[in-house]
């Protein structure tokens, strides 16, 4: 008869081929072998066999259920979300990172369609029905039941049975949120950058621009004015030439735009009080605005002062203000101006207009914000383009020249504006140093005096050199003219002894100004010079730091106004 071990200790040994088999299995082999019949030994070999099979799918499922805890182990400290699910989309695993990317429970297939953003939907659903046929590769966001939004990067594959046929869907959803943010704002400092180079070489042509034209004008507006001199006052023709001198002014306030966009306009810096400034505009602001608009302030006293000319701002704020009223339209609407300080940092300053190089720290705003039509992001990238508008062709110069005269006091813009919300307006400048100081009158209008001695006009616009000579002559001085730099050298060496002044214009073609100038001083270095230039004195003083230049007129001038400083010249 068999006498097993028992059925236990059969299943805690291996099963060998080969003769020794009865020997691991407890029977002694010789007696086996003498004892058994072959029937019996078939029939114990058969056994053994069965309970070979089963020892080795036990310890097949006690090596899969060790995998499969160290598959979990890893999946369970995993920052990525590893799912597994059906072809059909039912859900098999979801690990523990599911809760922390999403913020909430695994629920079904269903409720997990519902979980992402509204805007991502369809194109995340349409994938998910497909997955079964094709593998997916997306990222979009989803809503967390605090409302925050999470970007998520989701990739799927197959999973195949020994047939080839999908077994099983898996993936890996990682949360991608911050790689996103990175990006974006990547994408921001990189569209600022370009907007900045474009603003700079806008600002160059327009620079250039207003320089040439102004030129032109100083032709005009002198002879117009040479011209008043010599006509009676009930003149016709005197009508006449009022009528140009007007129209040629108001070709100078253009030009003065341009420069101010440029960010080269004439400046009279000192420490200014935003909040008086606009206290002293609110009657002016009031009448620029729509009937339909009201005007509330909110003005902060005891405000730092800011170093800068205080017609520029009132310029900035008279755009700024009239820009919010076009926006209001002839609907109701509130317009607030206000004025503040505000500790700002790198982060801050990063999403403002021309914050490259600008300092952290405090800076004093003025503020204009309105409850009009608002701006999406394509009117937004473009709004201090010049002359770009999105009410009727002709405006568009108001909002350019403000960016300009900010960008030359060295402040910065932001912007904050969402369609159908209102849009605010933002100016920051940097606090000074020094209090505000309160204005003193100006001086009384020049008139032209009369006065002697040689002056030589360097100058390469031939109306620009014969205005200033029909003006200066007037005023009883010898003039000697030349129509480039090396030219005025020549002449200047030729009549060193006689020439008192020398009135040179800045930018002129074979020599310019500056280089000009150096050789004058090299010929006699106590010439005294009178600066002439289409721009404003600050951008021109800064080419010729430290050549001692006597004085500066900016064109158009008015012939009171060159004989004015040929005389304080001579007499310094």
């Amino acid at each position: 008869m068999l006498e097993p071990q028992g059925i236990e200790s059969l299943l805690m040994v291996p099963i060998f081929a080969g003769g020794a088999w009865w020997g691991l299995l407890g029977f002694d082999e010789c007696r086996v072998e003498r004892e058994w019949s072959s029937a019996e030994i078939d029939a114990l070999r058969a056994a053994a066999g069965i309970l070979g099979a089963a020892f080795e799918r036990r310890r097949t499922e006690a090596a899969l259920r060790e995998s499969e805890e160290r598959f979990r182990q890893l999946a369970d400290n995993l920052d990525e979300c590893f799912w597994l699910s059906l072809p059909t989309g039912e859900g098999i695993y979801v690990s523990p990172a599911f809760e922390k990317i999403w913020g909430r429970a695994y629920g079904d297939r269903h409720a997990y369609r519902d979980t992402v953003h509204p805007e991502d939907r369809e194109r995340v659903v349409a994938a998910l029905d497909l997955m079964a046929h094709e593998p997916y590769d997306l990222e979009f966001r989803v809503v967390r039941p605090d409302g925050s939004v999470r970007w998520v990067h989701d990739r799927s594959f197959h999973v195949l049975d020994e047939s080839g046929e999908v077994d099983r869907v898996a993936g890996i959803a990682a949360d991608v949120t911050e790689r996103k943010r990175a990006e974006e704002e990547r994408r921001r400092l990189e569209e600022q950058a370009r907007h900045s180079q474009k603003l700079e070489s806008i600002g160059m042509l327009a620079g250039g621009i207003a320089h040439d034209f102004n030129n032109l004008l100083m032709g005009i507006l002198g002879n117009a004015e040479l011209a008043l001199l010599e006509l009676p006052s009930g003149s016709l023709v005197r009508q006449r030439v009022e009528q140009v001198e007007k129209a040629a002014f108001r070709a100078a306030e253009l030009t003065n735009q341009l420069l101010a966009y440029a960010g080269k306009a004439r400046f009279v810096v000192e420490p200014v009080d935003l909040s008086q400034l606009v206290e002293e505009m609110a009657h002016l602001l009031s009448a620029a605005i729509s009937k339909k608009a009201v005007l509330r302030f909110d003005l902060t006293t005891e405000l730092p002062a800011v170093e800068a000319d205080a017609t520029q701002l009132r310029q900035v704020v008279m755009n700024l203000i009239t820009n919010a009223s076009d926006a209001i339209g002839e609907r109701s609407g509130v317009i607030t101006a206000r004025t503040g300080v505000v500790d700002v940092d790198r982060s801050y300053l990063a999403r403002t207009y021309l914050s490259e190089d600008l300092a952290e720290g405090q800076y004093v705003y003025v503020e204009v914000a309105d409850t009009g039509c608002g701006m999406d992001e394509e009117t937004k990238a473009r709004v201090f383009d010049p002359f770009f508008t999105t009410k009727f062709t002709g405006r568009g110069l108001g909002l350019a020249s403000a960016l300009g005269i900010v960008r030359a006091h060295g402040g910065a813009v932001r912007v904050e504006s969402e369609p159908g919300e209102g849009t605010t307006f933002r100016i920051l400048l940097p606090a000074a140093a020094r209090p505000a100081v309160a204005p003193e009158p100006g001086p009384p209008p020049a008139e032209l005096r009369i006065a002697g001695g040689t002056v030589l006009v360097v100058d390469d616009e031939e109306a620009v050199r014969n205005v200033a000579r029909a003006v200066l002559e007037r005023a009883g001085f010898s003039v000697l003219t030349a129509g480039d730099g090396r030219e005025g050298v020549e002449v200047f060496r030729a009549h060193a002894d006689e020439v008192g002044v020398v009135v040179l214009d800045l930018t002129m073609p074979v020599m310019s100004g500056a280089e000009a100038l150096r050789e004058l001083r090299a010929v006699r270095d106590d010439v005294r010079v009178v600066l002439s230039s289409g721009y404003a004195e600050q951008d021109s003083s800064t080419q010729l730091s430290g050549d001692g230049v006597s004085a500066f007129v900016q064109k158009p001038y008015r012939p009171a106004e060159l004989v004015s400083k040929v005389v304080e010249t001579l007499e310094a």
